[in-house]
This record gives C-alpha cells, sequence and structure tokens, in this order.
C-alpha cells in the first residue's frame, strides 16, 4: 500500500509491504509518460512481523503526476515489479507558493570552444586517466586487468591475488556518480552471489573502488555492471556483463576445502537433533492415546 500527502507544499509518501523480505525500495518521480527523472533507494524497515515500511518526502519541485518505484531483494539480487511495468503511483496536487521573480543578468553570449581546444581538451584528459591507470599497474605488475571502451567511457579492472584474499580495483573515466554491482562466477559466468560498492570519486573524472573478496569467496571469474543511479542506468559490455577472470593462489584451494568442511560440519550439527527426533516417531505413535498424525514440512522441519 502507498499513501500520500501535501505537507506544506511538498509530498509526503508512506510505503507498506507485506512480505518476509527485507526489501530495498528504489523510486522516483515522472511526468504523465512515466520516464523516470531521478532515481533513489530507500531500505525498508520491519514494523511487526512480516509488515515492513519506508517514508519519503518529494519536495515541491520533485512531486511531479507520478510516482515510480520497483522493490529490490538484495540476499537475492531479484527486482520485483508490477508484471513487466514498474509500480506507479498517482501523487495528490501539491499547492507549492509562488517564488518572487529573480532577477537575473543577461546571459553572456554562446561562443562554443574552437574544435581544436575541445579535442585538446579530451586529450589532456585520457592522458590523465592514462596515467592514473599506469600507476594503478605499476603498484602490481603482476595483476591480471583488462579494459572496456562503453558509452564514451574507459573501464578498467585489475586483480591480485594474496594468500588470504584477492583484491579487485576498479577504475572509470567518467565524469558520473556510479556504483559497481559485482560477484563471483564460475567457467560459465553465471553470477553465485552480488554486492554493491560505491565508486570513489577523483579530481577530473577518475572514479575507482576496492573490492576485497575472501580467498575462500574467490571463482574463476569477477563479474560485474556498472549502475548510474541519477537516471537509473545500468552500464555493461554490449549485452554482457563485465567479466574479469581472476588469478589464482595455491593457498586458495586448501582454504576453500577448509570452508567446505567447516559448513558441513555445521549441517551435520544440525541434523543430529532432527535424526534423533525422526528415530523415536514410532514410539511417540505407539503412545497416542486417541491418533496421531506426522506431517513432513518444508525447510528441513518435521
Amino acid at each position: 500500500a502507498v499513501l500520500a500527502a501535501d505537507v506544506g507544499g511538498a509530498c509526503k509518501v508512506q510505503a507498506f509491504i507485506n512480505s518476509e523480505l527485507d526489501l530495498v525500495l528504489q523510486y522516483g518521480p515522472a511526468n504523465s509518460d512515466r520516464r523516470w527523472l531521478t532515481s533513489e533507494r530507500l531500505p525498508l524497515e520491519k514494523l511487526q512481523g512480516t509488515v515492513s515500511s519506508g517514508t519519503m518526502t518529494l519536495a515541491g519541485n520533485q512531486c511531479k503526476q507520478f510516482l515510480m518505484f520497483v522493490l529490490h531483494d538484495p540476499s537475492h539480487n531479484q527486482w520485483l515489479k508490477d508484471g513487466a511495468r514498474d509500480f506507479e503511483f498517482e501523487l495528490p496536487a501539491i499547492k507549492v507558493s509562488p517564488a518572487a521573480p529573480e532577477v537575473r543578468a543577461a546571459a553572456p553570449e554562446f561562443a562554443p570552444e574552437p574544435r581544436v581546444q575541445q579535442e585538446k581538451i579530451e586529450r589532456v584528459k585520457s592522458n590523465k586517466f592514462a596515467k592514473w591507470v599506469g600507476e594503478a599497474q605499476e603498484e602490481d605488475a603482476d595483476a591480471k586487468s583488462s579494459t572496456w571502451n562503453v558509452d564514451g567511457m574507459e573501464v578498467v579492472a585489475l586483480a591480485s591475488a594474496s594468500e588470504q584474499e584477492c583484491i579487485v580495483h576498479v577504475l572509470v573515466d567518467t565524469m558520473a556518480d556510479l556504483t559497481v554491482q559485482w560477484g563471483p562466477a564460475g567457467a560459465d559466468k553465471v553470477w553465485k552471489a552480488s554486492k554493491r560498492t560505491p565508486l570513489t570519486n577523483h579530481p577530473g573524472s577518475a572514479h575507482e573502488a576496492f573490492i576485497t573478496i575472501p580467498a575462500a569467496e574467490a571463482d574463476k571469474f569477477f563479474m560485474f555492471v556498472l549502475h548510474e543511479g541519477s537516471v537509473n542506468r545500468w552500464i555493461k559490455e554490449g549485452n554482457n556483463d563485465f567479466a574479469l577472470e581472476l588469478p589464482r593462489h595455491a593457498e586458495w584451494d586448501r582454504l576453500r576445502l577448509e570452508e567446505e568442511a567447516r559448513k558441513a560440519a555445521e549441517v551435520e550439527k544440525a541434523f543430529v537433533g532432527r535424526r534423533a527426533f525422526l528415530e523415536k516417531r514410532h514410539e511417540r505413535e505407539g503412545k497416542g492415546d486417541i491418533s496421531f498424525a506426522s506431517f513432513d514440512l518444508e525447510r528441513d522441519c518435521g
């Protein structure tokens, strides 16, 4: 359920979701064409039982005709929508106090930079990023790396392995504020998990993120995509996700086996009590005064 009200020239919106999942609400205003104008994320808070709630306030200039939103389940990287469309909610009309007319100085006459000057600026920008990438590569000459050119930006990823972990360095030549969504994958390049890490903005157009993957979780490939939240745009290598083949450390296989053995021991410990309960089922049935029935439930319950 979604509720909205005018609160002094702004729009207060409350969303209530009945679900066992821990969800994030991604929302943005839209005009009659239902095209998102901006995008923000709001983690929902559990109120009671399976009911979650989230509250957002839209300023007067953000109160368009519709509020568009989708729900995200980060634990399974699943997006929940209204069928094949985003959810849409028609907002109430907001009364915004008229502002005093702004007196503006005459704008200077537009004079585009000469083409030679534009090319010089782009070349300086490209050279700065190339130098930045070169310095990152010099820090670890043995690191595996890949470079992609997509949507007018250069994307570079470097990965180096140590005994306990794999560190991935993602660098992007862009002015946009981006988030990298990433996860490990085997030879089939199918994601096994998903996490999000914001890119840090440096002077100019340089953005970067350092991602640490524990040795027991490292796989053959590091899969990732880039997300520009302000326009809800996903950046990929054409129709494919970016894929960086990770280096291997001799110690990783031993650590992986230890982690698998630890998890197997935890599962075995959890089943000990269940087996004892099931083995005494016939004894309990024989003690029933009137009738006795047993049922097999899902999720290892019995």
